[in-house]
């Protein structure tokens, strides 16, 4: 078994209108849970921002969850950030890692592109782009040429995703699958996430380390 575990799945209630707990909560909470890292990825949507125009504004409130989850680990876990972002063509939600703030300001323009573009500017960032939940209801798997993987594990208890689906479909497509909790209530923490041999010291490293398959996954 290797030694370390992170969360790659989690929501604020600063700033995801689902979540439930705040992210000083989310953190006493995983730490409990002998976590050693997560990875907060709060919803980055349109109709999250519609009443901001300024990039700056937008990048504020979308870090306010992680910047108070960083806060309250006080080196006691490793936070990263992530997103989790809808684009305006389907109801399909992409989890990206890796240095997401500067391909984040491109703002409001993200929502319009295609999976496709959407795909190969996160790639200009260096960044890794994973299907959250593929089977929920109103989703589909997107082109496989357009993802790096997808999450054939979503551990949220208030959902069917579909995870003997997700993971089926992995296996058939040679696809890289990934565990997340989907966290956003006191009960959801904990239940997945992957088990690695080392903490990532940012979030390129941990990104380079999810494409490289060295992990076990958690769920």
């Amino acid at each position: 078994m290797r030694k370390y575990r992170i969360e790659l799945h989690s929501h604020t209630s600063e700033v995801s209108p689902c979540g439930k707990i705040t992210a000083q909560e989310m953190i006493e909470l995983y730490v409990q849970k002998g976590y050693d890292g997560i990875v907060i990825t709060d919803h980055f949507t349109g109709p999250l921002f519609h009443d901001l125009k300024d990039t700056k504004d937008i990048l504020d409130r979308f870090c306010k969850g992680y910047n108070n989850a960083l806060s309250a680990a006080q080196d006691r876990i490793k936070v990263y950030l992530g997103a989790e972002v809808r684009l305006d063509e389907s109801y399909n939600d992409y989890l990206v890692f890796g240095n997401v703030l500067n391909f984040l300001k491109h703002g409001k323009e993200l929502f319009g592109l295609s999976l496709k573009e959407f795909y190969y500017l996160a790639k200009e960032y260096d960044l890794a782009v994973f299907q959250a939940h593929p089977f929920r209801d109103h989703m589909k798997p997107a082109p496989k040429e357009y993802v790096d993987g997808i999450e054939v594990y979503n551990l949220h208890t208030e959902h069917e995703s579909r995870n003997y689906k997700a993971v089926d479909y992995a296996r058939k497509n040679n696809m890289l699958g990934i565990s997340g909790t989907d966290c956003h209530k006191v009960h959801h923490v904990g239940r997945g996430g992957i088990f690695t041999d080392f903490v990532p010291a940012d979030e390129k490293e941990l990104k380079d380390l999810i494409l490289s398959k060295n992990f076990d996954l958690k769920f």
